[in-house]
């Protein structure tokens, strides 16, 4: 493989977690330093996960408050986009200021789900408790 089209670099000094291991040129990532990541996100115990985000948005504060923002503009243009001209306003408004506490308001057919997306109509929407409605996810 010519050198100019190689995936991985070695610099034979450590990275920050101190792995002495080749990098990607893609993100300069210690290959090390992925395989832990990857391993954390897939595995059976989801509270190392947890404690990587909780880490990461400690660390970071300005740029997982810049990555929350555009994940709500995102889900609200997705509610605009996927709203007719014959929904009823005010059912849907009424809906989410009568959530129970300890609930979400969930798209029973999701707004950007991958096989099917649903509308953002009051007969669409369901109250299901946050923990639920989180596992639930972007799925029917």
């Amino acid at each position: 493989m010519p050198a100019a089209t190689r995936e991985r670099y070695f610099t034979g000094r450590p990275c920050k977690r101190g792995h002495i291991a080749e990098r990607t040129v893609e993100d300069c990532i210690c290959t090390e330093c992925r395989r832990e990541d990857s391993r954390a996100r897939h595995s059976k115990d989801p509270q190392a996960a947890r404690d990587r985000v909780a880490a990461w948005r400690l660390a970071n504060p300005e740029k997982a408050r810049a990555k929350g923002r555009a994940t709500q503009r995102r889900r609200k243009m997705a509610a605009v986009q996927r709203m007719p001209a014959w929904a009823d306003l005010a059912s849907i408004e009424f809906f989410y200021e009568c959530c129970p506490s300890g609930c979400h308001v969930d798209h029973v057919l999701p707004l950007r789900g991958k096989t099917v997306s649903g509308l953002h109509v009051a007969e669409n929407l369901q109250w299901l408790p946050a923990l639920e409605n989180q596992r639930k996810g972007n799925r029917v």
